[in-house]
């Protein structure tokens, strides 16, 4: 019972950080389109 805890544990904690990673490569994509986007006018 205490591995299936520490499972679900770590699975959370990698769903989370990789949505805030994913959160922040989104962000940083958009601002590098619009750097690339303001620099070729």
């Amino acid at each position: 019972m205490f591995t299936e805890d520490y499972t679900w544990g770590v699975l959370a904690l990698w769903k989370r950080m990789f949505r805030s990673t994913g959160a922040a490569i989104l962000v940083l994509y958009d601002e590098v389109n619009k750097f690339m986007d303001w620099s070729t006018l």
